[in-house]
């Protein structure tokens, strides 16, 4: 009994180590595609408020700040990528190890 609840940690571990690599994978990419496209939104009411050249400095100080959120989101879905990784091959060489102990 006590086995069968190892075996089951090893594989809950697992899908949840591997979870974290592939939305690690799927926010890094996002970060880097937000990074060379960024996100920004013109304002309506800013527009008809501002002058030309306030407007043209606000939006790019606001496309400068998408930049460096988009890197700061890479950078913290990758490490999420890098503590997944180990966390999943560990898991997953014990379940082999099990594996082969019960066939033997």
């Amino acid at each position: 009994m006590s086995k069968n609840i190892r075996i089951l940690y090893l594989y809950i571990i697992s899908f949840i180590a591997l979870c974290m690599i592939v939305g690690g994978f799927i926010g890094t990419v996002n970060g880097i595609a937000s990074y060379y496209h960024p996100s920004v939104y013109h304002y309506y009411t800013e527009y008809n408020n501002a002058s030309d050249s306030t407007y043209k400095e606000n939006y790019e100080i606001r496309k400068r700040n998408a930049k460096r959120d988009s890197i700061k989101e890479s950078i913290t879905t990758a490490s999420i990528v890098v503590i997944g990784a180990p966390l999943f091959m560990y898991h997953w060489s014990k379940i082999q190890e099990e594996r082969k102990e019960g066939e033997v």
